[in-house]
Order: structure tokens, then sequence, then C-alpha cells
């Protein structure tokens, strides 16, 4: 269920920094999901990198690019 103080969480393999640009190519259904409830409610999500038992994020809001694609 939804609640506004959990901030769904998008592991990847890589760093990105505020001001950055992540084009994303979501394709597992759980992260589909994700990513179009965010959109939906506006809402935030995060990127994550695990690298050495340590957690570094970054906030993300989303939008839809003009050739269907999803920017962040």
């Amino acid at each position: 269920p939804y609640n506004e103080h959990w901030l769904p969480l998008f592991p990847l393999n890589t760093v990105l920094f505020p001001g950055g640009i992540l084009p994303l190519k979501v394709f597992e259904t759980r992260y589909i999901d994700m990513v179009r409830d965010c959109m939906k409610r506006e809402a935030p999500f995060g990127v994550v990198l695990i690298k050495s038992g340590q957690e570094i994020g970054l906030l993300l809001y989303t939008s839809d690019a003009a050739d269907d694609s999803l920017r962040v």
C-alpha cells in the first residue's frame, strides 16, 4: 500500500549527480509499475548504488520526453 513517507528505490549500477540526466530503459515489470505510479502521483523515486556496503542515492522527478522516453 502507498505510504507518503516511503521513497521507492531504483537500484542501478551507476551514480547520478544532482542536475544530471539519466536515460532509463525500464524493462522489469516491477520497475515499470513503480515509475508509472511515481509519474501518476508526480512523486520522486530514488536511484541508489550500493557499493562496499554503503548506499548512495538521489531523489528523482520524472517527466515525459517528446520521443516517449522517460526523462528523470
